[in-house]
């Protein structure tokens, strides 16, 4: 998914940036992209401009929040294909960590279902069926494998609307930087396109809350709209709220007092998205080395309940038990 979307958004950030009107990039893609949803998209997007719709809101039912912010966002400021680029590095960076992640996860994996089988063989030992044993042994595991990635899906879930759920997801080691710095980085794209677009703070701060996807980092991104509104610096409503890392209100309090927000934000932008690769890399190495910790205990286990058996045997036979 994440690698098909950073293909398209790139395609597109390319074909626009090389001044190939919108609706002709979409004719190329919708000719050449071999999934359905690229397709479908182009083709929402000819109808939508034909009815006199904004690129944006002729893509909306092919586009996320983020997507759909972000590229009204780049299209009001007449910066769609920076916008583009963003979101083709944005998924080529979970693309790129979700590879990784998988192929240092195969190892490990190996070394559980190994360990998983070997049940079959104490099971043989002590007299019993081995197939019986090991297809439970399996299935237990794969059961134990599904329950932990709904559960870390259902918690992805609920982060987007909990502010319990977020502030939990954001303490857990590693992947809670992830989160984070993902946030932000949504944030902080969102925000800064709509900066130059000449977008008031408030609005700009309400779409930058849609967009985040942290319900802790919406609900205080809606308490800087509402300071906002009311006249009030961003910058010290931003000092009250502690999602925000101390450079945020700094690079605010130095935009608004020498009105180069537009410069801060996309400073903070850059910063986020490459404190997001780093946290990305930095859990691409640990989870694998997390579930190999793993599969070490288990197989431990495992060779303890083998010596066992063999014991077992050993005894049986000095007793002349067969």
């Amino acid at each position: 998914m994440s690698k098909r979307r950073s293909l398209f958004f790139g395609s597109l950030a390319r074909l626009t940036g090389a001044g190939i009107p919108v609706v002709q990039s979409g004719e190329i893609l919708k000719r050449y992209a071999r999934d359905g949803s690229s397709s479908e998209a182009m083709r929402a997007l000819g109808q939508g401009l034909e009815r006199g719709e904004s690129i944006a809101v002729a893509l909306r039912p092919s586009l996320t929040d983020l997507e759909f912010r972000m590229v009204g966002a780049a299209e009001s400021g007449g910066r769609l294909s920076a916008g583009f680029e963003h979101l083709e590095r944005y998924y080529a960076l979970l693309a790129g960590a979700r590879s990784k992640m998988r192929q240092a996860a195969l190892y490990p994996l190996l070394i559980l279902h190994v360990a998983a089988a070997a049940t079959g063989v104490v099971a043989y030992l002590w007299g019993r069926p081995p197939l019986p044993a090991t297809a439970m042994s399996i299935g237990f595991l794969w059961a134990a494998l599904l329950l932990c990635w709904m559960a870390a899906r259902g918690l992805i879930a609920l982060a987007r609307k909990s502010a319990a759920a977020d502030a939990l997801l954001r303490a857990l080691p590693f992947a809670g930087a992830v989160w984070k710095n993902l946030a932000l980085t949504r944030w902080s794209a969102v925000m800064h396109f709509h900066i130059i677009s000449g977008q008031k703070f408030s609005t700009a701060l309400e779409a930058a809350a849609d967009a985040c996807g942290g319900a802790g980092l919406a609900d205080a991104t809606r308490r800087l709209a509402n300071a906002a509104a009311n006249g009030e610096s961003v910058a010290e409503a931003m000092q009250r709220e502690r999602v925000f890392p101390e450079y945020f209100s700094i690079g605010f309090a130095t935009g608004e007092a020498t009105g180069t927000l537009d410069v801060e934000t996309a400073l903070q932008m850059k910063s986020c998205m490459e404190d997001a690769t780093n946290s990305m890399s930095v859990l691409a190495e640990w989870l694998p080395r997390l579930l190999y910790i793993v599969a070490l205990a288990y197989g431990a286990w495992m060779v303890l309940q083998l010596a066992g058996s063999i014991g077992g045997q050993y005894q049986r036979a000095m007793k002349g038990d067969f």
